[in-house]
């Protein structure tokens, strides 16, 4: 693209990158000389970052993009200087992820040919892939005066085109679920549709006259963009579960609040030959996090490790079964697999369980399956998961909890389920074992 050489000509390019960015659904605007300059100059990677955290890139395109990554490749947020030609070299992309790459491609073109007062180019450049690879192409941080601009009709004065900010808390960078592990997965990951979910129930036994509530819950928020496979995601939980019976005073079997912060590590490892490669993809995720029990005074700081290893339609990811027929797809079901190591220290025994209210190591899995239906007209979805867990140390020996849920969806984040679940849960080792219909929901 060739620099315009008179004020109409420039405004003809801006407005038109203006149109062609709202086209493409571009979510990223012009990113603040605050959050992308350091020492006068425009930070690229701080650049690439910002355009990418506001273009909202999913999951599974942050996969795709690591694991095309050839030994000694460039850091990923080089290689979105490429935009939507990313996936023309082997990125499995989606529709949306493409848009969200032009638009990338786009704003940053935008960026380098206005004459904007807040950054002024070292070396006029138009590609974005140019501009990323020349060390001598940069943008100088100049300190906007105040000015008020001259409209006329052949020169309407340059605009980035209209986004929501990027500053501050993000909507869609919150997450609820039903236990802390599952905040690991985005939504914009396939394993959304199995996780588990926040949930409120309610149970009337009529000939006992008792009511029972219970809520079970977890919210966190990501620190980091989705596509970006290491994330940081300080949470808060709730466990509560509340009977009334007519006469009697109120009975609470649970009631746990836990605080903590879920990081997640990825590490991938290529086998096979180049013509048929096999990628595993492991994520390793650290959970330190404290609990108090208001039941019985007890308080809980643990550390849990948790290795989840991840193959394409084969583990841990869903696999289509399609009718013999065509290619429509019948079913979804996903093996679940995770290694498991928990450690607990109390820091308050509390007033009752003391025997069990001891520091603890405990070792072994969460196993199972989720099978979701393809039909529309039937949005059912069945998880079934067991954790084994075996004392290292402290006073349980072994931890089992089966966990089944039912459920019927109302929308893409809320259903109705049947759950049911046995067991000692993992972090307290509490004895449960409960039936219930719930409204639940995940985000």
């Amino acid at each position: 693209m060739a620099r315009p050489r008179d004020g109409a000509g420039r405004a003809a390019v801006v407005l038109g990158l203006a149109v062609w960015a709202g086209a493409a659904g571009m979510a990223a605007a012009t990113p603040a000389p605050k959050d992308i300059c350091h020492d006068g100059r425009v930070d690229k990677h701080r650049l690439m970052s910002a355009l990418a955290d506001a273009s909202h890139l999913s999951w599974s395109f942050g996969e795709a993009l690591s694991q095309t990554a050839s030994p000694g490749a460039q850091p990923a947020w080089r290689r979105l200087a490429a935009g939507k030609d990313l996936c023309k070299q082997g990125v499995a992309c989606t529709k949306a992820d493409k848009a969200a790459l032009e638009a990338i491609e786009i704003q940053l073109i935008y960026v380098l040919t206005q004459d904007a007062t807040e950054f002024r180019p070292t070396k006029r450049v138009t590609s974005p892939e140019a501009f990323i690879a020349d060390e001598d192409a940069q943008l100088e941080c100049v300190a906007a005066a105040p000015a008020t601009p001259v409209q006329t009709a052949a020169a309407p004065p340059p605009a980035a085109p209209a986004a929501p900010s990027t500053n501050g808390f993000q909507l869609d960078r919150f997450r609820i679920r039903g236990v802390a592990q599952d905040l690991f997965y985005p939504r914009t990951a396939p394993q959304f549709k199995g996780l588990s979910k926040t949930s409120l129930s309610f149970t009337s036994d009529q000939i006992a006259d008792k009511e029972t509530q219970k809520f079970v819950g977890v919210l966190g928020y990501s620190l980091r963009p989705d596509y970006l496979l290491n994330s940081i995601i300080p949470y808060v939980g709730i466990n509560r579960s509340v009977s009334k019976t007519k006469g009697k005073a109120e009975s609470v079997s649970a009631d746990t609040r836990d605080y903590g912060v879920l990081g997640t590590f990825y590490v991938r490892k290529t086998f096979g030959t180049p013509e048929h490669p096999l990628v595993l993809g492991n994520y390793l995720t650290l959970s330190p996090d404290y609990l108090f029990d208001f039941t019985d005074h007890s308080a809980i700081v643990s550390a849990n490790l948790t290795y989840i290893p991840y193959l394409n339609a084969r583990l841990n990811d869903y696999i289509a079964v399609r009718s013999s027929d065509g290619p429509a797809k019948l079913f979804s079901w996903e093996p679940i697999a995770e290694l498991h190591w928990d450690n607990g220290w109390y820091v308050q025994a509390g007033v009752a369980n003391q025997a069990l209210h001891r520091d603890y190591s405990r070792l072994g899995g969460r196993f199972g399956v989720s099978v979701i239906s393809e039909n529309p007209d039937i949005p059912l979805t069945l998880t079934v998961t067991d954790i084994q867990l075996g004392g290292l140390s402290g006073p349980v020996g072994h931890i089992s909890y089966l966990s089944s849920a039912l459920s019927w969806s109302l929308s893409k984040f809320v259903s109705l389920d049947l759950s049911y679940v046995d067991g000692r849960r993992e972090d307290t080792a509490k004895r449960e074992r409960t039936t219930a219909v719930s409204l639940s929901a995940k985000y």
